[in-house]
């Protein structure tokens, strides 16, 4: 057997990675669609992706009420033939094929779909128990990390060569193998006679074993590169090899593109004679065998497969349906004073929910309110005053930021806070490095209960991440000695312009978000995801000191956008987990505006008591009873399951002016962003909403989706069995593959799912012409749309009806009201 060039080992593991989605770590863990490497096929052929799926089992979705209509339009769309099909002559009746399939689908066959259990079984085969926990090691502890210059599997080959666990002649073989991964990974493919026509399979296998950790080392591939696919690959085959199991060639391809359809035997006759029965309406009718065949023909098309596709798409136009239709009744009469006599002006993250506080404040006079991306535009490598390192806040779409430093008003505050905190950031970095080292984990679980005490006696000293309830000094960032001006003022005009926000109040006000949440590896889940799974107030700060800059309000006044001197800027932060709103940099506002600061204060008060009563109706253990205290308590409450619900339910992206959404009641289920086709009259705002936040939308709503549907490939299992490895993720328990993707608490309590899995709904008003050229120039949104992982739905006005994008084209649905 030849044994493999370095070249074709490198395009084997290529290939095979290509299926593989980076993970983020626990302290930046922001969402990403977990399927991302199937982008290239429709979303329906997950069906035929060893351990994938697009959809839920086929009972879940029988259980809930059935919209009619929406399941005839699901059948027309994923099965556009039976809409010309002939008619069937059953009993002297007519029937279509839609009928019949409706009816089939309504009574399906007995031995449907039954129900799955959320938690994965984690029990490993000895090679992968082996490497995981290798690799729990190598990744989170510095002292088994491959020394520079060594690749992690040389390292890996080195320790388990010497590792007394292992067998003696394994350890021989491991010894005796190449020291780079690339050339072990064709030693080991040739002495077991692993051919071209095989390779990729058996490489693409090895990946597939440990997806956790095939996730993190292809995230640690792109940002750290001391570890790569390769390693593991390399890792993998090497142990399996030296301790003597064969390498097995997979009968199925993991990494390999998956055929549209699945083949499917002739349907079951006793379901072929129930839906025959259910159409002529008569429970006795003895079919003839011309009529079997028929209703055969339209049968064989709803393989199981393919039936839950058409639920799936059911219950996502259900719900579109009534979005549009909750959309064209509109919100109350518009009571608010005109646009030329508002106060405040407020620029939200486009987050769900942001959407319900934006609601309820649009309730106080004079307050309008915009969305945006919640970095405002401008990406930071953010250095806090007693920051030790930046923080990288900026999505994942972009590579970089600028970099900014708080710098303290008052030297000597400073100093005093510093030395306070120097206490607390020990008491806090001893604690932590003993409860995330994988080796003492489960004994700092037992000793968890003077531990809690402990926590809770110094925590008013401690207080949270950003220093809690040690003061904080007044800083200012220095934004403006850092970003060049041309950068600023493109950032400051592109802010603006994409949002239609072109004539000021006196206040306005950039609102980033944060969650507060303790004893929670997953509270980044619940920041900022366009931060960088960061609070976003210090994005909030940077924009509004760049808008604050004289200079560059004279070049926006050059360019057509001229801020009036009686406005002012100021950044805040709406904490989700209690719907309080801060005002940041209180020091800088100036005096004519602290009035209208302090009245905005009260009145966000007011709205965020009503909106932390509304969302405790779908808080676990709460309801309208619960006092707004004991909700809000959550946040500080360590063994607190469902702090808050996050992004759950999330379902739809509307890009369009906020007059065609204020006053409804979204249900805090969709992203908003603000977006006025008059102030962007080259299409250059509507083409950066839709090839950035509308891909990071998906990404949120993929993540909540695969996290549900899925939850055994693409969840994290359950929280009360979490076990952090440091900062990379959690391991279920003490063993097993790393996990990925969402806790089974942030979609779902016990059997009931809080988050309704739906593909991502787009609603844009803009000239259709203008988005049929964004779709066509951009290669992401293309095979979003093309491969059914979105849909998108346009309209130039609110006078038209919305249109359904296809491939051919816009096409009015007329079941979409205008």
């Amino acid at each position: 057997m030849t044994q493999p060039s370095a070249p074709q080992v490198r395009a084997a593991v290529a290939g095979a990675a290509r299926t593989i989605t980076p993970t983020w770590p626990l302290t930046s863990f922001i969402a990403v669609n977990p399927a991302s490497g199937h982008l290239r096929r429709p979303m329906q052929a997950l069906h035929t992706v060893p351990g994938e799926t697009p959809t839920r089992p086929e009972h879940e979705y029988l259980q809930g009420d059935v919209d009619l209509g929406a399941l005839r339009t699901a059948v027309a769309e994923v099965l556009p033939a039976l809409t010309t099909a002939d008619d069937l002559e059953l009993a002297g009746r007519r029937s279509t094929a839609l009928d019949v399939a409706v009816a089939a689908l309504l009574h399906p066959p007995v031995d449907a779909a039954s129900a799955s259990d959320p938690e994965r079984d984690d029990a490993l085969d000895p090679v992968d128990q082996y490497l995981s926990q290798s690799l729990a090691r190598f990744s989170a502890d510095p002292v088994w990390a491959p020394a520079p210059g060594t690749g992690l599997f040389d390292r890996f080959r080195q320790l388990a060569g010497h590792d007394r666990t292992v067998p003696k002649r394994a350890r021989t073989t491991l010894l005796a193998l190449p020291t780079t991964a690339e050339a072990a990974i064709a030693e080991v493919l040739r002495a077991n006679g692993i051919g071209a026509a095989s390779r990729a399979a058996v490489v693409g296998a090895q990946l597939h074993a440990l997806p956790g950790w095939a996730s993190h080392l292809a995230w640690r591939a792109q940002h750290t590169g001391d570890a790569t696919l390769t390693d593991l690959v390399a890792c993998r085959l090497a142990l399996t090899h030296a301790l003597g199991a064969v390498v097995d060639v997979p009968a199925v391809d993991a990494a390999a593109p998956a055929a549209d359809r699945v083949s499917v035997a002739a349907p079951d006759a006793g379901w072929v004679e129930r839906t025959l029965r259910l159409c002529v309406g008569d429970t006795t009718h003895e079919p003839a065998p011309a009529e079997r065949i028929a209703v055969s023909r339209v049968l064989r098309l709803l393989d199981p497969a393919t039936r839950t596709t058409v639920w799936q798409t059911a219950a996502e136009t259900a719900y579109r349906d009534g979005l549009m239709a909750t959309i064209a009744r509109g919100g109350p009469a518009d009571t608010v004073a005109p646009e030329a006599r508002l106060d405040v002006q407020m620029v939200f993250c486009i987050d769900t929910r942001s959407e319900g506080l934006r609601r309820h404040l649009e309730l106080t006079v004079g307050v309008r309110t915009f969305g945006l991306a919640g970095f405002f535009g401008v990406p930071l490598r953010y250095t806090s005053l007693f920051g030790q390192q930046p923080r990288e806040q900026y999505p994942a779409l972009l590579s970089t930021g600028y970099e900014v430093t708080d710098q303290a008003v008052d030297a000597a505050a400073a100093r005093r806070a510093r030395d306070r905190r120097a206490l607390a950031g020990a008491v806090r970095s001893t604690t932590k490095r003993v409860a995330s080292t994988p080796a003492s984990a489960f004994g700092w679980a037992e000793l968890s209960g003077w531990g809690t005490l402990v926590a809770d006696l110094v925590r008013p000293v401690t207080g949270n991440r950003d220093g809690g309830r040690i003061p904080t000094p007044d800083t200012v960032l220095d934004v403006c000695e850092q970003i060049p001006l041309d950068d600023r003022v493109v950032a400051a005009e592109a802010a603006l312009r994409m949002t239609g926000l072109t004539r000021f109040a006196p206040l306005v006000v950039l609102t980033g978000h944060r969650t507060e949440t303790v004893n929670n590896p997953y509270r980044a889940a619940l920041d900022c995801g366009a931060c960088g799974g960061n609070p976003g107030g210090a994005n909030a700060r940077a924009a509004a000191a760049i808008c604050n800059d004289p200079a560059v309000r004279r070049r926006l006044a050059e360019r057509g956008l001229s801020i009036p001197d009686t406005t002012w800027f100021v950044a805040a932060e709406h904490e989700t987990t209690t719907d309080r709103l801060t005002v940041l940099d209180r020091h800088l506002v100036p005096g004519t505006h602290r009035e209208t600061v302090d009245r905005l204060l009260a009145a966000a008060a007011v709205a965020g008591d009503a909106l932390t009563a509304e969302r405790a109706r779908d808080l676990p253990g709460a309801g309208e009873r619960t006092s707004l205290r004991r909700v809000r308590r959550r946040a500080t409450d360590g063994s607190e399951m469902y702090p808050e619900l996050g992004l759950a339910n999330n379902a739809a992206i509307i890009i369009a002016p906020r007059a065609i959404t204020r006053g409804v009641d979204l249900e805090r289920r969709t992203f908003l962003h603000d977006y006025d086709p008059a102030a962007d009259p080259d299409g250059s705002a509507l083409t950066n909403i839709m090839t950035a936040p509308l891909i990071v939308a998906q990404w949120i709503n993929a993540q909540y989706f695969f996290s549900t549907i899925n939850p055994e490939r693409h969840g994290a299992g359950n929280k009360t069995v979490h076990n952090p490895l440091g900062d990379l993720g959690v391991l279920a328990g003490h063993t097993g593959d790393l996990r990925t993707g969402l806790p089974w608490q942030s979609v779902a309590v016990g059997g009931r799912l809080l988050h309704e899995p739906l593909r991502l709904s787009v609603l844009i008003q803009a000239p259709l012409d203008r988005i049929a050229q964004i779709v066509a120039a951009t290669d992401a949104l293309r095979a979003l749309l093309d491969g059914g992982w979105i849909s998108l739905h346009a309209r130039q006005d609110p006078h038209q009806p919305w249109q359904r994008y296809r491939a051919a084209g816009f096409t009015t649905d007329e079941r979409n009201p205008s």
